[in-house]
């Protein structure tokens, strides 16, 4: 036990010197993306993500490529599709459900973009 409490100090000591170690910036962004992720349902764009930052649409773009390596919509898309997968598996929720927790408005453009996303149709990631 005692090396488990050692290995979790480590990381906490590891985590805290990466915060302190980001701009304010880095640190804004990153609570961005978190609340994001929490709120997939909003209809996110490039506008609204770069106004929560007060930045200009093509300093946000260039902000969240630097730190993510992907386009803001590209990252949003991962983010909803990843969410709607685990949803899939995990519950029993219908298609039409999932769409609107992830911001779709409809089940049909949903499961074409999920499909897209992972080459499976949303019946065969739910029973994957």
């Amino acid at each position: 036990q005692l090396r488990l409490i050692e290995v979790l100090l480590y990381q906490i000591e590891q985590t805290l010197k990466k915060s302190s170690t980001q701009s304010a910036q880095q640190q804004r962004f990153q609570v961005l993306i978190r609340n994001v992720t929490k709120q997939l349902k909003l209809p996110w764009t490039v506008r609204s993500l770069a106004a929560e930052l007060h930045m200009s649409e093509p300093q946000f773009y260039r902000l969240c490529k630097k730190e993510t390596g992907n386009t803001p919509m590209k990252l949003i898309t991962q983010a909803r599709m990843g969410y709607a997968c685990y949803l899939l598996r995990y519950t029993n929720y219908s298609l039409e459900q999932i769409a609107d927790t992830v911001g779709y408005a409809d089940s049909a453009s949903f499961a074409h973009r999920l499909k897209q996303h992972y080459q499976l149709s949303p019946w065969r990631l739910r029973n994957h």
